[in-house]
């Protein structure tokens, strides 16, 4: 099956929701029939505990009757595939690794895998087959037949979904994908999402779970998860080699959280990084010590309440970074080496707060908090970062935009 119908697509998603809300009702939480689907997120922040971990969502939203992932050990990849009815179903990707790469295909029983058939190809070249429906079982509420592929190879290195050979080139990424758990110690590029925003459906779109265990040499992440739109945690991912995460999670709607281990220090391209991740909302666990360009790093981000401190002096580039994040309640950013732009914050309906430090903000008033709840825009400079956090020790009064005081 190459393509699925619209009214295919619109039955799984409704049926994946209903699951979702299930799940959330059976932790105590309250959904009403009239809650939209985009409420989903604030609802499972609601479950007791405070903001969920990925293994929080994991447990929650992941339906019963689904595979459950296998264990895996180093140089391995599990992907969980869901089959439609009632022809073939595609999937095309190829690894880079130390000689051949093999790929195995079967079930799980016990917590075990359970292959049935294989293929080894060649290290960057395609691994491609098409599943029949009728040739598998284990099927989910949702109608869905399932397959467990094992990747294996030596000191593995790369991960690229691919276009499945001689077909339609809208059909790149219709694979159902759903859960992805992989241990690649060598690894430097895993590849799931848009390579550009001109290309969207080149993503895994039915990811919702992901899992990169133990370490990786993973430094640009640029596009990694980008338009993977039914994303709802990445349950692991070393990011401390990381300098580069240009649009990493962007359009990743569904995102509701990540490790709270994720090390984003070196991290100097931020560019769109989140943008458009409009049910994730606490981002403050994180920090940002080498940031550089911050071009949309938040804007969309709808739900977005916390931040990191942004107190990185090598920020010169923050346009749009704020842009409708709706519901950011405080800004801490080092503005030593460059200026607020005019459409840094726009929309910014719930923010409350605005805290400059450094140099680069001396001459704040240039620019605009249009759109802002408040009444008299909360604006403070300081010039270096122990001197906010002393302030901050102390009281917490806000000064207005009529009112800027250096400290």
């Amino acid at each position: 099956m190459a393509n699925n119908t619209l009214s295919e697509n619109i039955t799984r998603t409704i049926n994946d929701f209903d699951d979702i809300k299930a799940a959330i009702i059976e932790k105590g939480v309250s959904v009403p029939a009239s809650t939209p689907t985009n409420k989903y997120g604030s609802k499972i922040r609601q479950i007791e505990g405070g903001a969920p971990t990925p293994k929080d969502v994991y447990a929650i939203t992941r339906p019963a009757d689904w595979l459950t992932m296998p264990e895996v050990t180093e140089n391995e990849i599990y992907l969980l595939l869901h089959l439609k009815a009632p022809a073939e179903n595609l999937v095309s990707f190829t690894v880079k690794c130390s000689g051949d790469f093999t790929v195995e295909y079967g079930t799980v029983a016990g917590n075990m895998f359970v292959p049935t058939d294989s293929k080894t190809i060649r290290s960057a070249y395609a691994f491609a087959e098409a599943f029949l429906y009728d040739d598998w079982s284990d099927e989910t509420s949702a109608g869905n037949r399932q397959v467990m592929l094992r990747v294996t190879g030596e000191a593995i290195t790369e991960f690229y979904s691919l276009v499945f050979p001689d077909r339609n080139y809208s059909t790149f990424m219709a694979w159902n994908i759903v859960d992805i758990r992989a241990n690649l110690p060598f690894c430097t590029s895993f590849a799931l999402g848009a390579t550009s925003t001109a290309n969207p459906t080149r993503a895994l779109q039915f990811l919702r779970y992901f899992s990169l265990e133990g370490t990786n040499n993973i430094s640009n992440l640029n596009y990694m998860f980008a338009y993977c739109r039914s994303l709802l945690a990445v349950l692991a991912l070393d990011t401390s080699k990381a300098i580069s995460a240009q649009s990493t999670f962007r359009y990743c709607g569904s995102l509701i959280s990540l490790p709270e281990d994720c090390d984003f220090s070196k991290v100097a391209d931020a560019a769109y990084m989140f943008s458009n991740s409009a049910s994730i909302a606490d981002l403050s666990m994180y920090r940002f010590d080498s940031l550089v360009d911050a071009t949309n790093m938040f804007s969309y981000c709808f739900s977005l309440r916390r931040i990191p401190v942004l107190n990185s002096n090598t920020i010169t580039t923050v346009s749009s970074m704020f842009y409708e994040a709706y519901a950011i309640e405080s800004i801490v950013i080092n503005l030593t080496n460059t200026n607020i732009a005019s459409n840094t914050f726009n929309n910014n309906y719930n923010l409350s707060e605005v805290l400059l430090i450094g140099a680069g903000s001396s001459s704040p008033t240039s620019f605009s908090l249009r759109y802002s709840s408040m009444t008299e825009t909360s604006l403070s400079f300081f010039s270096d970062i122990t001197r906010y956090n002393k302030r901050k020790r102390y009281n917490h009064n806000i000064y207005s935009r009529s009112d800027i005081r250096e400290y």
